[in-house]
């Protein structure tokens, strides 16, 4: 049996609180992201369309975006960060260590949405399994830090 995992976003009393900071690449887009949001019962605080010239492989934007939208996030004392594109692992996290918020990009919003609608037990399972691969890739090195290894053999001195 496939136990439920935790939802994508905050745990707040209730989504009344929740306030969004959208980014997007297209006008369009980004629009049908603040919508998909608002299914979710996430104000956006504000939207900011950016255009890129290159992908950054650490954050998906750069350094100067970042730092706007870290003040964008401070300034409009919002929870959430969306990103109208998929993000890898290592640019979700690394977004989530500078930013100290919750980031959701794409994908984690619209699966977010199916988990809250899926009614039948079959719905509910297939909405599991998607939110597990999704999440299976981000948890990859998530307990790295237990990890030891040595090197040498295990005598020493012999």
């Amino acid at each position: 049996m496939i136990e439920k995992t935790e939802s994508l976003l905050p745990r707040f009393a209730s989504t009344d609180e929740l306030k969004a900071i959208c980014v997007g690449f297209e006008d369009d887009s980004l629009k049908e992201l603040e919508q998909l949001l608002s299914t979710l019962g996430i104000k956006t605080a504000n939207s900011m369309l950016v255009k890129i010239r290159s992908i950054h492989p650490a954050t998906y934007i750069g350094k100067g975006k970042c730092e706007e939208i870290k003040n964008m996030l401070d300034l409009h004392q919002a929870h959430i960060f969306a990103i109208d594109v998929e993000l890898s692992p290592v640019q979700l996290h690394n977004l989530e260590k500078l930013f100290t918020k919750a980031i959701l990009d794409r994908p984690g919003v619209i699966i977010e949405i199916f988990s809250r609608h899926a009614r039948t037990k079959e719905a509910k399972t297939q909405v599991e399994l998607a939110k597990l691969g999704y999440l299976l890739p981000r948890l990859k090195h998530f307990w790295t830090h237990f990890e030891r290894q040595r090197g040498g053999i295990g005598l020493k001195g012999v």
